[in-house]
């Protein structure tokens, strides 16, 4: 904020009375709270479709992942490596995140590139070959992970 607006507002305030300066704050302690309870109610969604995620199968938690994430202009690898580290899929230990976030871009490329071929239902070779993908992925990441001591 420029220090013109600052002593703009300044002087609206200081020309107000006090029920006006009373409304004010009160104004300003209900749009704090609504925010918070937006931010709780946001978290706790964010949790809830967690506990979907680890209840889904493997084969439709990386579906739901590529539903979300992934079209035909762009994906969100980011956004795919957070929702299947909540599905249970890949570590949450930083020092692996970047070679988790290769491994999942280079699955999720390979999958998204398989979608205009899968038939509905798919077939058992299909979801065989995305499980595939899917395993080699963390078997790679496993092969990255540091000796414990």
């Amino acid at each position: 904020m420029s220090p013109s607006k600052v002593r703009s507002l300044a002087r609206q305030y200081a020309g107000m009375t006090p029920s006006e300066i009373s409304n004010h704050e009160d104004w300003v302690r209900r749009f704090k709270a609504e925010r918070a309870e937006a931010e709780a109610r946001k978290a706790e969604a964010e949790r809830q479709y967690g506990v979907e995620l680890q209840a889904m199968t493997d084969l439709d938690a990386v579906r739901e992942t590529l539903r979300v994430t992934c079209d035909e202009y762009e994906n969100d690898a980011d956004r795919a490596l957070q929702m299947l580290s909540m599905a249970g899929f890949v570590r949450s230990d930083k020092p692996h995140r970047v070679d988790a976030q290769r491994a999942l871009d280079a699955v999720v490329r390979t999958i998204v590139g398989m979608i205009p071929r899968l038939v509905d239902p798919p077939s058992y070779s299909e979801i065989a070959s995305l499980n595939e993908l899917i395993m080699s992925a963390a078997t790679s990441l496993s092969k990255t992970a540091p000796v414990k001591a």
